[in-house]
């Protein structure tokens, strides 16, 4: 398993996450100043790359194209005191949401991130109503946004 974290930016950096959709950076743009002194800091589009076997002829360049289509990406890995929070941005969240969050718990669990408690939390404007229900008994907390 491999982890890509890339740099960890200041609670109150304020710039755009590369990589972040306009839809989830209006998400992030209103939920993060609620949340902002739970944290230590953030990082944004984390890679999560299963362990993958590949034929020994894969040349470097595929392997990279292969390695970069296979990851789980994390919108955001918020670091507390305790551990980290995975938060998932999705303006339109369906159930599938939830497994989406156990995905990436797991990998992280897998990874040299093992340490600490491990928290899911996904975010959206226009949550599934079963959502609340599904993601309660995985024990991954949903905020609804008022948009």
């Amino acid at each position: 398993m491999q982890i890509n974290l890339g740099d960890m930016y200041a609670v109150d950096w304020g710039g755009r996450p590369q990589h972040m959709s306009q839809k989830d950076l209006l998400l992030w743009r209103i939920y993060e100043p609620m949340i902002r002194s739970r944290y230590l800091g953030y990082y944004y589009d984390v890679q999560l790359i299963p362990d993958i076997i590949l034929p020994p002829e894969t040349t470097p360049s595929m392997k990279k194209v292969w390695y970069a289509a296979s990851a789980k990406r994390i919108d955001v890995l918020a670091v507390t005191k305790k551990g980290f929070d995975i938060i998932e941005l999705r303006d339109l969240a369906g159930v599938s949401a939830v497994s989406a969050v156990e995905v990436y718990i797991l990998l992280l669990r897998q990874s040299y991130l093992t340490a600490g408690e491990i928290r899911g939390i996904i975010v959206s404007d226009y949550p599934d109503p079963l959502l609340f229900t599904f993601a309660a008994a995985k024990g991954i907390e949903v905020v609804k946004l008022g948009i």
